[in-house]
C-alpha cells in the first residue's frame, strides 16, 4: 500500500523505497494543523487539542507576583544600622494587571544557613494581613551591637496564592546605646569601649570636639598591628574621625569614599563609620593603618 506525505515533501513511498511521483496526484500543501483524510498521521491534532487543552486550564499561580529591592534603613545590606528596631522595605513585580499584596510573612536570622532553612530564630511574623511595604520594624529578639542579621519575605497575593520567597538580605548593627554605660578616660559615648586618639595637646579638658577650633595640629598616620586567628568568622571596624580619616588594612584602602565621616558640630553629634575587614584581613599579622585630617 502506498500513501502520500503531504507535509513533508509530496514525495511517494512504496515498499519503503523512493519513487517518482509521476503518476500520483499532486497534493496541494496544507498547514501543519490540518488533516487529511489519506493522513495516517492523526497525533498532529491530538498534540494540538492537548496543547489547547493545557494552555486554557492552566492554572495561574502566585509565583507571578515577585518580592524584590529588599531594603534595611533605605540600603541594600546596610552597615552600621544603629537604631533597636531597623525598618524592612521591599518591592513587588508582576505582570498581571491589578496584582496586589495582601498578606506577608517576614523572617530574621542569625545566620544564612538557618534562613535558608526557614528559620526565623531572630522574628518571625507568621502570616500579617496587610498591604503595606515600607517601613515595617522589625521586631522580635533585641539585636546586638555589630550583629549581623540575614532576612527575606514572602506575600500572598489578591488571590490568597503565596509567592516564593525572596532573595535573602542582610544588614550589620551598629554601635546600640549600652544600658550600662562605662564611661572612658577620656570621653564618655554610650555604646562605644574606645578612647579618643589625638595630637599631642590636642585634648583639653576632656573636650576633643575643641580639636576643630584649632587648625594648626598636623595631620596624624596611625599604625596598629593585630594578630588574626586561624578560622576568623567575621571582623567589622566602628571608627570616628573628627576632621577626616582613611582608612587601610596591609597598605589596602578601605572602602570607596572621600572626606568620611562627614562634617557636624562636634560638641553635639559625632558621626562614625562601620567597616567591613573580613576580606582584608588574613591568618598571623596585619596592620591597621589610619591617615587622620584636622
Amino acid at each position: 500500500e502506498s500513501w502520500v506525505a503531504e507535509s513533508w515533501g509530496k514525495q511517494s513511498f512504496q515498499e519503503n523505497k523512493i519513487v517518482t511521483p509521476s503518476t500520483e496526484k499532486k497534493a496541494v500543501p496544507s498547514p501543519f494543523w490540518s488533516v487529511s483524510a489519506r493522513s495516517s498521521a492523526p497525533w498532529q491534532f491530538t498534540l494540538l487539542c492537548l496543547a489547547l487543552m493545557m494552555r486554557v486550564t492552566a492554572p495561574v499561580h502566585a509565583a507571578d507576583l515577585k518580592v524584590t529591592n529588599l531594603r534595611c534603613e533605605y540600603a541594600e545590606h546596610p552597615l552600621g544600622v544603629d537604631v533597636p528596631h531597623p525598618r524592612l522595605s521591599w518591592k513587588l513585580a508582576s505582570g498581571t494587571r491589578g496584582q496586589r499584596q495582601t498578606a506577608c510573612r517576614i523572617l530574621v536570622a542569625s545566620s544564612p544557613k538557618k534562613l535558608a532553612q526557614d528559620q526565623g530564630d531572630l522574628w518571625d511574623s507568621g502570616k500579617v494581613a496587610t498591604d503595606e511595604t515600607l517601613h515595617i520594624p522589625c521586631q522580635g529578639r533585641p539585636l546586638k551591637s555589630s550583629q549581623q542579621v540575614f532576612w527575606k519575605v514572602r506575600v500572598w497575593d489578591k488571590e490568597g496564592q503565596t509567592s516564593s520567597w525572596s532573595q535573602p538580605a542582610s544588614w550589620t548593627m551598629g554601635l546600640l546605646d549600652d544600658p550600662n554605660p562605662q564611661p572612658s578616660s577620656s570621653f564618655e559615648v554610650p555604646g562605644w569601649q574606645a578612647h579618643w586618639i589625638s595630637a599631642e595637646g590636642a585634648i583639653a579638658a576632656n573636650r576633643p570636639f575643641e580639636t576643630a577650633q584649632q587648625p594648626n595640629y598636623q595631620t596624624m598616620r596611625l599604625r596598629h598591628e593585630i594578630t588574626v586567628k586561624p578560622g576568623l568568622r567575621r571582623a567589622v571596624l566602628h571608627v570616628c574621625g573628627l576632621g577626616h580619616y582613611e582608612l587601610s588594612i596591609n597598605g589596602r584602602p578601605v572602602g570607596e569614599d572621600l572626606l568620611s565621616p562627614g562634617w557636624t558640630k562636634y560638641d553635639r553629634t559625632c558621626l562614625y563609620d562601620t567597616r567591613e575587614l573580613t576580606p582584608l584581613l588574613h591568618p598571623g599579622r596585619n596592620a591597621i593603618g589610619l591617615l587622620l585630617g584636622n
